[in-house]
């Protein structure tokens, strides 16, 4: 059976990931994994030694690949991309008298996604 690994995203999201293709990783390495809907990458933070139930949970997806230097510089351009739009997000709050108020802007690493979290008051 692959190794499993717990994965660190932005904003402290942590998910499981296989090592479905026998990569060689190590602790601290950045991967590309499969997501919801296309790829993300994520931090190796812990492989996970004890056989863990998944029957009642959706099973977890496979580690693609390790990430390669132009992965990272691609994650890098997405975090400058996510500060261009909180600007204008936060431009069209303001135009728009919305009582919301943004907590983050992200990227999912293969731009097939992008994700706004925020608040709103009652």
């Amino acid at each position: 059976m692959p190794d499993l690994y717990v994965l660190d995203f932005k904003g402290n999201r942590k998910d499981y990931y296989f090592n479905t293709f026998y990569h060689s990783l190590r602790l601290r390495d950045y991967v590309i994994v499969q997501s919801e809907r296309g790829e993300d990458m994520g931090l190796l933070n812990k492989k996970v030694m004890k056989e863990l139930d998944f029957s009642d949970t959706e099973k977890p997806c496979s580690i693609l690949r390790p990430a390669s230097e132009e992965d990272r510089r691609n994650l890098i351009k997405n975090r400058v991309d996510e500060q261009a739009s909180w600007n204008k997000v936060m431009e069209l709050i303001d135009k728009h008298k919305l009582e919301m108020k943004l907590v983050d802007i992200e990227y999912q690493f293969d731009r097939n996604k992008m994700t706004f979290y925020f608040s709103a008051g009652a």
